[in-house]
Order: C-alpha cells, then structure tokens, then sequence
C-alpha cells in the first residue's frame, strides 16, 4: 500500500475520523466494537508477509489443500465449477461446490468483449450482471475464483 495516497487506521481516531467524516457512517448505529474490529484488520496488514501468497506459499493455505497436488486440483475444480454453473442471484453465493460464472440466460459465443473499470464499490459488478444477462456472456472475476478458495471463507 503506498503511504503517499494511503494511510493505515491504527487508532481509535483515525477510524472514527473515516468512518464518520469520510464514509458519512453513523457510528451509533453499530456494534462499539467495529473500531477495533478495523484497528485489528489493519493492524493484520502491517504484518502481512506479501511473499507468502497461497499461489507458492503454503503458509496461509487451507490444511485440505497446503500439498501442491491438491492445490492444483483445487485450482481445476475451481475453472471447472465456474465455466459450467450458473451465477446465482447473489454473487456472495459463490463457494467452492455452488455458483460459477456463466449468466442465467444461457451463453452465446459472438466474441464480443465488454470491459468494465472503476473503483472499488462503484457499482462494476452490478453493471456486469445486467451486461452478463442481456447479451449471454459470461462473466471474467477474479472475485468469483476467491470465493470459491476455502481461505476466503475461513
């Protein structure tokens, strides 16, 4: 994360401070603990080994699947699940075993490619599963393949 455009939230008011001033959130609405709920995620990032990323690291990887040979198999089963099941309504709904990519509305194969860019949260994934449905295409996320991993779920 670059510290030019990016601060950690490490306190108590630096996270009120966002969360009030910048996301306009209410904090009386809330459990009292979501502060130290996010100081304890960021504090994660700081510690965070970069290196140690689940492609070729087993440090971080679910026990069924820390051997290579079943990472790999984890990784086809994943291809597999999203090119021949349908999205569910909710994308959250995605897990290894349900959901994949395809839209509802079955697939055409005209090779025609919409790409979609924007910031975190602006509303890319909504965009895409109308664009995915009205024109039959499937739909290329990174996200989908995550929620599939058993450490997202973890």
């Amino acid at each position: 994360m670059s510290q030019k455009y990016a601060r950690l939230l490490t306190d108590q008011d630096l996270v009120e401070h966002f969360l009030v001033n910048v996301l306009d959130f209410d904090l009386s609405t809330c459990d009292k603990n979501i502060i130290y709920n996010i100081i304890e995620g960021e504090k994660g990032l700081i510690d965070l080994d970069i290196h140690a990323q689940t492609l070729n690291s087993t440090k971080y990887r679910d026990r069924d699947y820390k051997e290579d040979k079943k990472r790999w198999g984890l990784r086809n089963e994943i291809i597999n699940e999203l090119l021949e099941m349908n999205r569910p309504e909710n994308d959250d709904d995605i897990t290894l075993g349900s959901g994949g990519a395809l839209p509802k509305s079955g697939l055409k194969t005209d090779k025609q490619a919409y790409i979609l860019i924007g910031l975190p949260a602006s509303g890319k994934s909504g965009v895409a599963n109308k664009i995915s449905e009205n024109n039959n295409a499937i739909i290329l996320d990174s996200d989908y393949a995550k929620r599939k991993l058993p450490e997202f779920s973890n």
